[in-house]
């Protein structure tokens, strides 16, 4: 082979390279990319509930930390906002939710599922432990 052909199949086969390398990325970042879903929803406190002295008692969890768990994995936790919203990126599957919080609103954990694309939306009320419970979507 002449000079001019090495450099020739060199370039083409940096180019090729070139063309792949990106896909290549693509396809193993993929795997640890953030979620594109997870859970979305609001946080009610049952009738009864005890409110704190600086906070209107109308039935918002406010200012709630949330936690959700499954087997094997870290809790991934959240607040809730002022208005009592709350939004956590998860990966798709079934997830317990318990609120962290000194009694007596201590909730029951419950289970919700994060679909395979999307969020999960629900509304969930705490209250007493034997009270709480979660609702789909409203």
């Amino acid at each position: 082979m002449n000079g001019r052909r090495v450099i020739a199949y060199g370039l083409a086969a940096l180019g090729l390279f070139l063309l792949a390398a990106p896909a290549v990325l693509a396809a193993t970042s993929g795997a640890h990319a953030a979620p594109a879903g997870g859970i979305r929803g609001l946080v009610k406190q049952s009738a009864g509930g005890v409110c704190a002295a600086d906070e209107p008692c109308d039935g918002v969890g406010r200012n709630m930390l949330l936690a959700f768990s499954r087997p094997g994995q870290p809790d991934a936790r959240v607040r809730s906002t002022a208005s009592g919203t709350f939004r956590i990126s998860l990966r798709p599957g079934r997830y317990q939710v318990r609120a962290v919080a000194a009694p007596p609103l201590q909730a029951a954990p419950a289970a919700i599922t994060v679909p395979a694309s999307g969020w999960a939306i629900v509304v969930l009320r705490l209250g007493a432990a034997k009270h709480a419970m979660i609702s789909p979507g409203g």
